[in-house]
């Protein structure tokens, strides 16, 4: 039989699949700078990855089976690797496809113990997250204010409102980061 990827692709639109796409391609620039060499859907050319599919193989004596997905062929398929190096780029895009909804579900022979498995991540998209932002204390103030606005009645927030904040603005900075640490 051989080791083989199953996965069950779904029809998106066109916006899902131009992100997929981007993911993919990252995954493929990845895996190459790793040393992973990859054909595309007929011998000797490039991998595709474009607005309707994406297609590969492993270099030429790694090959085995092509791997394809098409952005409007909902069905279930299916990718033997053989454990060959490319079955690693087949995985990571699959994880990337599940996640965005391309692929619907998605198993392989073996198990996620396996090297095979573990490999495929260090070739998923780097992910940039920004820290986050400190507020500033007249960010804070106003938070205070908008939760305290979230409890009251119609009436208390229009005595607050005509009255003005209820007392955030004349706290000391002290007062206002404490009160603002119980709400995180």
């Amino acid at each position: 039989m051989g080791y083989t990827n199953y996965y069950t692709s779904v029809s998106v639109s066109q916006d899902v699949w131009d992100t997929f796409v981007d993911k993919a391609r990252e995954v493929i620039d990845n895996a190459k700078m790793d040393g992973i060499e990859l054909t595309g859907c007929y011998k000797g050319d490039n991998p595709v990855a474009d607005s309707e599919i994406i297609c590969f193989n492993g270099a030429l004596a790694r090959q085995h089976e092509t791997f394809q997905i098409e952005r409007e062929c909902a069905e279930w398929q299916f990718c033997k690797t053989a454990r060959k190096p490319y079955d690693a780029v087949v995985k990571a895009i699959l994880i990337v496809g599940q996640e965005l909804g391309v692929i619907s579900e998605w198993s392989f022979d073996g198990d996620k113990d396996e090297e095979e498995y573990k490999a495929a991540f260090k070739y998923l998209p780097r992910v940039e997250v920004e820290p986050p932002k400190e507020l500033t204390i007249d960010e804070k103030r106003i938070l205070l204010a908008e939760a305290e606005y979230e409890t009251l009645d119609s009436g208390e927030l229009l005595d607050v409102l005509l009255e003005g904040c209820k007392g955030y603005n004349n706290m000391t900075d002290d007062e206002v980061e404490e009160q603002y640490s119980y709400m995180e």
